[in-house]
């Protein structure tokens, strides 16, 4: 099995770009619909309106308010190359100082695999107003290795769905192509 990293936004190697704040045209839109693994009609995410702050440049992977994977025209491009049955790679209505920006996309992931070992792992559960279960925070990433299809590049785990899993194969493709607001995380242990 190849290793498994996250795949986090930072600003250590670019320009600090990021959401700061969004509109939602629709209240009844649930923006989690982008966790649910399942493709979505490109106008649900057009509803949202997300104002970015910091300083315009080459920024590859936006930090957000929703969770939501964003990304730039080029990282789409990069990401669609390598694991296209993996993502739908949707267009987001993105400004800065009311000026669109046009290149970015919510990087829909569609798989959700079980695969969290709460034996070996650390982490506390929290529990929603609704009663749902999920992780409140992870102190310790163990992944049971035989749950993950050896065809999946990018995928997340149903009960934090706002962590975006990568495999090797991929991060060797996103680190030679130097992407900027992109930050690997090494700290995936796998059973």
């Amino acid at each position: 099995m190849e290793k498994i990293y996250r795949l986090i936004s930072s600003t250590e190697n670019d320009t600090g770009l990021y959401i700061e704040d969004y509109d939602q045209l629709d209240s009844n839109d649930d923006y989690s619909r982008l966790f649910e693994g399942s493709s979505v009609e490109a106008e649900f995410v057009q509803r949202f309106v997300l104002k970015a702050a910091g300083i315009p440049g080459t920024t590859d992977y936006l930090s957000n308010p929703l969770s939501w994977p964003i990304c730039s025209g080029r990282m789409g491009r990069l990401l669609a190359s390598i694991c296209a049955r993996d993502i739908q790679l949707v267009p987001l209505s993105v400004f800065l100082n009311s000026v669109p920006l046009e290149q970015y996309m919510a990087i829909n992931i569609l798989n959700r695999i079980d695969c969290y070992d709460f034996t070996s792992g650390e982490c506390r559960i929290g529990v929603s107003v609704t009663g749902q279960k999920y992780i409140s925070a992870v102190y310790k990433w163990v992944l049971r290795a035989n749950m993950i299809p050896d065809h999946i590049s990018l995928f997340r785990v149903p009960i934090m769905d706002s962590v975006v899993f990568v495999k090797e194969s991929a991060i060797d493709e996103i680190e030679s192509a130097g992407m900027k607001g992109v930050a690997i995380v090494d700290d995936i242990v796998l059973v």
